[in-house]
């Protein structure tokens, strides 16, 4: 809203409409087999290389016919945020979420379609592994940590120029990734994150690459998931009790720089 208020106007204030803001949209749907959605990925690398990739994106909703009731045109928006998922045991469909900046809305039709994903290629996850390497004492295997969370890939929203009397235009800036949150039973080694939690204490740097791995039905291979430049941030002590029995629980943190999609 902008004042338009005159020397002749001695009653009310009067206002016009100024500069439009748009804010951001969430989707988050099922990933599509061993491959996930390659177009998605390919999208979110290219913005996260500084590409300035905007595309079109209508949300239709369905009356109880499957006829289209509404429709919304989000136009020349760009990925801001994306999330891989949480990895955990599951026997249920994995899903990923994207967030995108929104240039501006259209109400009006949009022709534009893309093919939907069959649900029998949806990936149904199994459970996860995890692969780390890049420390001093080797590669390392570690499939009894139960639960992956965080590991989002951000990506700031950088001012490029401002409309007049129209909207605020923005551009994608610099991307980091959150931190991830590992847990699951202690074993008798994990020497990687003994290693590293040793030199964090220190003040040294051990940069490691840790791999995300998702285990589906019949032994395959779902996606990857690389992080690359990753320290040890926070480790919390599992509950220690002179009459407890069963698993011992511990949970680290990783901090890092890269998230590397394929």
């Amino acid at each position: 809203v902008r004042e338009t208020t005159t020397g002749q106007d001695w009653d009310f204030r009067t206002y016009a409409p100024g500069d439009a803001h748009y804010g951001n949209a969430t989707f988050t749907f099922r990933v599509g087999g061993s491959q996930g959605n390659k177009d998605l990925i390919s999208w979110v690398n290219d913005a996260s290389l500084g590409k300035n990739v905007r595309k079109d994106i209508s949300v239709i909703l369905l009356d109880k016919k499957g006829q289209e009731a509404r429709r919304w045109n989000l136009m020349e928006t760009f990925p801001i945020k994306y999330d891989p998922g949480d990895y955990s045991p599951s026997s249920t469909t994995r899903t990923e979420s994207i967030t995108v900046k929104i240039g501006y809305i259209s109400f009006g039709s949009h022709n534009r379609s893309a093919g939907a994903l069959n649900p029998d290629e949806m990936s149904v996850t199994k459970g996860f592994k995890v692969e780390v390497s890049g420390t001093s004492s080797g590669k390392h295997e570690d499939n009894a940590f139960e639960t992956a969370t965080g590991g989002a890939l951000e990506i700031e929203v950088a001012p490029a120029s401002v409309g007049s009397g129209q909207s605020n235009i923005v551009t994608p800036g610099h991307k980091f990734v959150e931190e991830i949150q590992l847990r699951g039973p202690m074993t008798s080694s994990r020497k990687w994150l003994k290693e590293c939690l040793e030199n964090s204490q220190n003040g040294k740097i051990t940069p490691f690459t840790i791999n995300f791995i998702e285990l589906l039905r019949e032994k395959r291979i779902g996606r990857v998931d690389t992080y690359e430049s990753c320290i040890v941030t926070r480790y919390v002590f599992p509950v220690l009790s002179a009459d407890g029995t069963g698993n011992l629980y511990e949970e680290v943190s990783i901090k890092p720089e890269r998230l590397e999609l394929k």
